[in-house]
């Protein structure tokens, strides 16, 4: 297994993955959902406080996971403190 950090050539793949962590059903949500739910997922590749590590089988190159996470500065003033 091999771990690296995801980028927008992941999109596709970290949005499969998230969503069936979700239990989404792909074909269930409208044009729309799907649109937004990419937005949403893609920051995670963008952003600079976001990032995400793909795991991948080093022979068949299959994506088998993804770690998703959100850099929050101690320091700064947020709606839930």
């Amino acid at each position: 297994m091999m771990i690296r950090k995801a980028g927008i050539q992941d999109l596709k793949a970290m949005i499969q993955i998230d969503m069936q962590v979700e239990g989404v059903i792909q074909s269930s949500m409208s044009e729309q959902q799907l649109n937004e739910h990419a937005k949403k997922i893609k920051r995670f590749a963008s952003d600079e406080d976001k990032g995400a590590f793909i795991y991948e089988d080093e022979n068949s190159n299959e994506k088998i996971g993804l770690l998703m996470y959100t850099v929050v500065n101690r320091d700064a003033t947020y709606l839930w403190t």
